[in-house]
């Protein structure tokens, strides 16, 4: 059989990792080697493979092609052995024979014979020694005529034979081009990678790296080629930095979460030692790092500072929680290193959520401050993801909306009605009212979000923050897609609401002075402007002109309202809007503009609304936390309402 060079091997391994063709320039530019020396490498390789009964598929104007089902791939492995062992000793011949076991789990007693050009009979006193060794890790070696030698055992025991297996290995450079290129070359730079980030992010490096780089890649051909993976796991790999770190790598490289456990594994069992720096001893925030606890005293000190403001509640949410502070480690990791990430989400969490964005922004502003660490604003998007889902999880029960039904049709109409509604919301608790005294009463109470009529009502008079939707008796695709969105609206309405109480009660709130906020020049009264979009662009109106706004920034915001709808109004009746920093502002600066006749907000529902603020957040300042504790006073809603409400009133407004 003939003997290939190291880079056809190489090139052999490319085309098998290929889908489709491959030009011989791309092998070329791969193997940094001249068209004139691929072409000969080709050819070359084409002669092999004609010993295998296989070969190379050629295409004009495509490339090259090698396409093998897994009986050929099996038989080609084989062969890419060296057989460059002629002068080895029987140790060695053990050696190589185990590798290729625990790397195959089968090969044929021929390709043996072949290989390592002995007998049959000698071949079966290696095999014999090999079971012995084997059985250690409860490892058995089957013989069957005619198909080979085939390893059987828990693919863990395999794992730890062959760790075990590599330090016994004296000279990694000589068995890596005869035993473990082959196979492994495919995974090489994957592992250097992956070891390089690790070392990066921990206080310590990796003793025997060469060791640690086949292990990592034996794992990485067991589980990505032979779909191999490892069924039973020790939870306590999830807890450690190495897992965590993983998962961070993972996200950029395809890895699967089995792959990442057996990686970490792997890293936890090589041998470590500190690393030797200078110039950075004497920093407080080294001697935090080189006891492995930075980046876990600032994701304690974050999760403190959000169980402080969401209370106690949140952590009844485990799985959440676990997620959160994961999470926590690797966005510190990744601010320590300047790893960059992306997040297609962030404006869509700066409008859907801006509480919560705004919360997290003033948690990581304060903790920058402390550790000086930066986080950018892909992470803060992130990190007000994971907040969202534990909040959204916390008494949803009393955020449900209370609703109130009135039919002026039948008896027997009203019950079918009311049956058709209990099929379409189950999670709502309808209140049936069977005349108008009975709405007056629940209106007058304050007891109801959301009143669905089949008629307008005569006598009673919903305030503007109940919203009245006048439905179909037959109840219409039409109305049941206007309830759902009004549902939300409430939802989200409720969360807010019981979020600023939350935040409040946190004792993070000062009495904060809407003068500090807002030029007296830059608040307006009027009856009525003609639609929403107008009343955006009169309240910005004083900020464009001071050149506090740029003009896109209002369109930016109108752009933004039609897209995700009213989340924009997170007090009854006052839409505080924004867009992005990038979207012209010039400074932080904020606007007011109270509307006498309130007015339809947004092209979706019925929401409406009688005060416009506009909010142009530029740095980590907590603006728009500080104007909605203003507005949603009891006292300034009422003022806000009343027919005397004047700008310098307004000015006046604290918190």
């Amino acid at each position: 059989m003939q003997t290939l060079s190291i880079r056809q091997k190489k090139i052999i391994q490319y085309l098998l990792s290929s889908t489709g063709f491959t030009t011989i320039r791309e092998l070329a530019n791969n193997q940094k080697a001249s068209e004139r020396s691929i072409r000969y490498d080709l050819d070359y390789i084409d002669y092999f493979l004609t010993s295998l009964d296989l070969s190379l598929e050629r295409v004009t104007n495509k490339g090259i092609s090698l396409t093998l089902n897994d009986k050929q791939l099996e038989t080609m492995r084989e062969a890419l052995f060296q057989k460059t062992v002629e002068n080895l000793s029987t140790e060695d011949y053990i050696l190589f024979l185990k590798c290729q076991l625990l790397i195959l789990n089968h090969i044929t007693i021929n390709s043996i014979i072949t290989n390592f050009d002995k007998s049959y009979y000698h071949v079966e006193k290696l095999i014999k020694h090999i079971q012995e060794d084997f059985s250690t890790y409860k490892l058995n070696i089957i013989t069957k005529k005619g198909k080979g030698v085939k390893l059987i055992g828990h693919e863990s025991n395999i794992r730890l034979a062959f760790q075990e297996l590599l330090k016994s290995i004296n000279s990694f450079q000589e068995y890596e081009k005869l035993i473990f290129e082959p196979y492994f070359s495919n995974y090489y730079g994957l592992v250097d990678k992956c070891i390089d980030f690790i070392e990066t992010a921990l206080p310590y490096q990796y003793l025997n790296k060469e060791l640690l780089r086949q292990q990592m890649a034996f794992v990485l051909l067991r589980e990505k080629d032979f779909g191999i993976d490892i069924t039973l796991v020790d939870k306590e790999i999830l807890d450690t930095q190495e897992y965590s770190y993983l998962k961070v790598f993972g996200e950029t490289q395809d890895l699967s979460e089995s792959e990442i456990i057996s990686l970490a594994q792997a890293l936890l069992s090589t041998q470590i030692a500190p690393k030797q720096l200078s110039g950075l001893e004497e920093s407080h925030q080294y001697k935090v790092l080189q006891s492995g606890s930075f980046a876990h005293e600032i994701s304690q000190y974050i999760f403190s500072e959000i169980r402080r403001v969401l209370g106690d509640d949140f952590i009844i949410q485990p799985n959440i929680v676990k997620n959160l502070f994961l999470h926590l480690k690797v966005a510190v990791f990744r601010a320590q290193n300047n790893i960059k990430i992306e997040n297609s989400y962030i404006n869509t969490i700066r409008i859907e959520l801006p509480l919560i964005y705004e919360l997290t922004k003033d948690i990581l502003y304060h903790t920058e401050q402390r550790f000086q660490i930066k986080f950018d604003k892909a992470e803060e998007a992130y990190i007000a993801m994971h907040l969202a889902a534990i909040y959204n999880n916390i008494s949803m029960e009393a955020l449900k909306p209370r609703v109130a039904f009135y039919s002026d049709q039948s008896l027997a109409s009203s019950i079918y009605l009311s049956s058709k509604f209990q099929q379409a919301f189950p999670n709502i608790d309808f209140i049936k009212c069977y005349s108008e005294k009975e709405v007056e009463k629940l209106l007058s109470d304050d007891s109801i979000d959301l009143l669905i009529t089949t008629t307008k009502l005569i006598h009673a008079d919903p305030p503007f923050y109940v919203q009245n939707l006048v439905i179909n008796p037959s109840l219409s695709n039409a109305d049941y897609l206007k309830i759902q969105e009004a549902m939300l609206n409430l939802t989200y309405s409720k969360n807010c609401k019981n979020f600023l109480i939350n935040y409040k009660n946190s004792g993070e709130t000062n009495r904060a002075y809407l003068r500090s906020f807002v030029e007296l020049n830059e608040i307006q009264v009027l009856n009525s402007v003609d639609n929403w979009e107008m009343a955006i662009y009169q309240a910005a109106k004083p900020l464009i002109e001071s050149k506090k706004l740029e003009k896109t920034y209002v369109e930016k915001i109108i752009s933004i309202i039609n897209e995700y709808g009213t989340y924009m109004v997170i007090i009854p009746g006052i839409a505080f809007v924004h867009a992005g920093t990038d979207d012209g502002i010039n400074c932080t600066c904020s606007s007011v503009l109270v509307l006498k006749n309130p007015i339809k907000f947004g092209n979706q529902g019925d929401t409406k609304i009688y005060t416009i603020v506009v909010c142009g957040i530029k740095g980590n300042e907590k603006l728009l936390l500080d104007l909605i504790y203003i507005f949603e006073k009891k006292i300034n809603l009422a003022a806000l309402q009343s027919a005397n409400i004047t700008p310098d009133l307004i000015y006046s407004m604290h918190s």
